[in-house]
């Protein structure tokens, strides 16, 4: 649905790109430090070109601001998937047993480009920020290999930007929910997740891991399969055999693209039912027991810790199940205002 609008918006912003970088002239190399005959060499000794392109001023400044435009034209299109892919899936989650929500996805995207898109807007920017940052920081990175202090630096800053990057990510699954603004959104789930003390990074970091070997796996097997016959086809010759190489590489290419996409929607559902059960957590309800069975296996800090007790000795030790309960001022669930957390109240808030 918004793949036609995007490349409407997006193409024209290409062509004046590369209209812009026509306009300018030729001009000395900058990386250019040094002479040796009639070659040009730069600050480590390696030969470049004596001279290079150099655009307009105006036409730099014009790349620029279409550079910016186009990544957060591209983190906007991202959010608005994971805000309505987020918005199903609650909708699903949270609808009475054995019902299935009618209009979950016309709904949720009806709120994407309606009341909630200036908070995706404003997550889209921040993204968009948060990358330029970490570009910056591995710029710097490269520039300074053999400086401990600015690699230790570089490591602290990327972190950083990671966890915000998961923060905000985060706080879009929760507006799609509870229809928050976004810092608030942020702010809640921030709270939430503490609150909790869920295994958050297993969420973050192990799908993510397992879908992309898969991906790869697959890819791998279907561009062999594609090669193997491609090759056996055109007869087994040496001509035959450069060919369905090359089939072999696209069929690769083509299936990391198509399950990559695939698995981003996994990853996407899988964010926002693992939001609705820190809900679900920290309101001491159990909307889908299937889903409580499966996120109650991975660890959690304020869970209460089995005893442990030292091969016929005569101590023990454990640690008492802590108390999760939330603030005492209701939260923004996915049910009326003063209605208790129940299953199916997610339609019955969602704004229009």
């Amino acid at each position: 649905m918004l793949l036609l609008p995007g490349l409407i918006f997006v193409l024209p912003l290409l062509a004046g790109m590369l209209l812009a970088y026509a306009n300018g002239g030729v001009a000395p190399n900058p990386a250019v430090q040094s002479r040796q005959g009639t070659s040009c060499l730069d600050g480590q000794g390696q030969e470049v070109l004596c001279c290079a392109w150099k655009p307009d001023d105006w036409a730099i400044a014009y790349m620029a601001w279409a550079a910016v435009t186009l990544s957060w034209t591209s983190l906007l299109a991202f959010t608005i998937k994971v805000f309505v892919i987020s918005g199903v899936t609650a909708q699903w989650y949270f609808a009475p047993a054995n019902q299935t929500p009618r209009g979950s996805l016309r709904r949720s995207i009806g709120h994407a480009l309606g009341p909630q898109f200036g908070s995706l807007a404003l997550a889209a920017w921040l993204l968009n920020l948060l990358n330029t940052l970490k570009q910056m920081a591995e710029n710097a990175r490269q520039e300074n290999r053999n400086n401990l202090f600015v690699q230790i630096l570089v490591s602290c800053l990327q972190f950083l930007i990671t966890v915000l990057e998961y923060i905000t990510k985060f706080g879009v699954v929760r507006i799609a929910i509870t229809g928050e603004e976004l810092m608030d959104g942020c702010r809640a789930t921030v709270d939430l997740l503490r609150r909790n003390l869920l295994d958050t990074v297993g969420v973050w970091w192990f799908p993510g891991m397992i879908l992309q070997v898969t991906a790869l796996l697959l890819s791998g097997v279907w561009g062999l399969v594609v090669w193997g016959f491609t090759y056996n086809y055109w007869g087994g010759t040496k001509v035959a055999l450069s060919s369905s190489i090359a089939m072999g590489l696209l069929a690769f290419l083509f299936g990391i693209l198509t399950i990559g996409f695939i698995n981003s929607i996994l990853l996407n559902i899988v964010d926002a039912v693992y939001i609705c059960f820190a809900m679900d957590r920290d309101a001491h309800a159990c909307t889908r027991l299937e889903v409580h069975e499966v996120y109650s296996v991975l660890p959690s800090n304020k869970g209460p810790m089995g005893v442990v007790e030292q091969p016929d000795g005569e101590y023990a030790f454990g640690s008492a199940a802590a108390d999760t309960a939330g603030p005492a001022a209701p939260h923004p669930y996915p049910s009326p205002a003063g209605a208790a957390h129940r299953p199916g109240a997610y339609p019955s808030i969602a704004r229009v």
